[in-house]
């Protein structure tokens, strides 16, 4: 089959961003089983070769840079929202975009198109005219990008931001009427799809490129914790507040040489400045593998959002202890092989408790690998997806 898949940014196995790297996964998991073709808004990085291997072909269309974007351009945005377009849709998709993509559909002619993360089904209206079904991939249901508007005084930032707000419930009712299947990785986002008025909800568990060895998994000296995260995504942030102010102090109590290394760009300001002693900001990295070796214990305490959680996975896969939230564990079904915790004193009391005893988190990360060599099989993600393309292709 002739699967046409659409991605917001270039899919790459060993991207910064988690959600580039799903994709990559899906990517080589579909690629083996169809004839996929692969359309990306344009990115700096572009695709690695394993993801350029698995596709048919990769087509990167020339979306705007929004940073360098003229005065002009913020304009026709706003008049956008002002429509009921979200301004993260707005400002990468235009409408020279959508022509571009509706050359490569007239030319290729896909039996079906996949688009991943709710903003990439703005360029849905470039398969006017080609009876193809749709499937929309959606990563995070429970919550849309909503532009700060921090440039501007703050009663017009919140006025703007709720018409932001507003767009995006209407936009998502739009796509739901235009979908054939929406596909989430958890029940929460299953919920919130259904609620949004899509018809047809499936849940396929979330894998992520295979890393194919495990890393030490006790860590080395001094005992780190480790917190990966894109801190703009608002999460991400909270959770990183969470660790500096109430979780990482108490476990400095029990274990004072324990360090907190908080890793991934655009670490907000307050953050920083509240991150006291024994607390790492290397930024950005590109070598995640390095700080994964070194970690005992990878730590996930996120309270808000939705999707499965790619650096989750990814600890697992490498064979890392893992302590979390519920909400951070939500779509992975790993309870025996990682440590659960809702609040700060008991997911620092379950951290202390690994630093302190090296052999139980050596147990945790081995039974954590092995868990995903079993679970982390992309052959499983196809087979799913493939009977929900057989299934929507079936009702035409």
């Amino acid at each position: 089959m002739r699967l046409l898949l659409l991605a917001p940014f270039a899919p790459r196995t060993d991207a910064r961003h988690g959600g580039a790297r799903a994709i990559a996964a899906a990517v080589l998991a579909l690629g083996a089983r169809h004839e996929l073709g692969l359309v990306h808004l344009a990115d700096p990085d572009g695709v690695d070769a394993p993801v350029r291997d698995a596709a048919a072909f990769v087509e990167a269309l020339p979306a705007p840079d929004v940073l360098a974007a003229p005065r002009r351009s913020r304009l026709r945005v706003y008049a956008a929202l002002a429509s009921g377009l979200p301004v993260a849709v707005a400002e990468r998709v235009t409408p020279a975009v959508v022509a571009r993509l509706r050359g490569v559909v007239e030319t290729w002619r896909p039996e079906l198109v996949q688009a991943e993360f709710l903003a990439t089904a703005a360029l849905l209206p470039a398969l006017a005219g080609h009876e193809a079904p749709c499937v929309l991939v959606d990563h995070d249901a429970s919550l849309r990008p909503l532009e700060a508007f921090d440039r501007l005084p703050s009663p017009l930032a919140r006025g703007l931001r709720a018409v932001d707000a507003r767009a995006w419930r209407s936009f998502e009712g739009r796509v739901a009427g235009s979908v054939d299947v929406a596909v989430v990785f958890t029940e929460r986002d299953r919920a919130a799809c259904e609620a949004a008025g899509f018809g047809d909800v499936r849940v396929v568990p979330l894998v992520v490129p295979w890393r194919g060895r495990p890393l030490d998994p006790v860590g080395t000296s001094p005992p780190t914790l480790l917190f990966v995260g894109y801190y703009r995504h608002p999460p991400n942030a909270d959770a990183a507040r969470w660790l500096v102010d109430e979780i990482f102090p108490r476990v400095r109590a029990a274990c004072p040489d324990a360090r907190l290394v908080l890793a991934g760009g655009e670490l907000p300001p307050d953050i920083a400045a509240r991150a006291g002693d024994g607390v790492e900001l290397p930024g950005a990295v590109t070598d995640l593998e390095a700080l994964l070796e070194r970690a005992a214990v990878v730590v996930a305490p996120l309270r808000t959002g939705g999707g499965a959680r790619v650096k989750v996975l990814e600890a697992l896969g490498a064979g890392k202890a893992v302590v979390a939230t519920p909400r951070a564990v939500e779509g992975i079904d790993a309870g025996a092989v990682l440590r659960v915790a809702s609040s700060a004193q008991e997911l620092a009391r379950e951290i202390a408790a690994l630093l302190g005893d090296p052999e139980q988190r050596g147990r945790l990360g081995t039974a954590a690998y092995a868990w995903a060599a079993a679970e982390l099989d992309g052959r499983r993600t196809a087979d799913r997806y493939g009977e929900i393309y057989a299934d929507v292709r079936s009702r035409g």
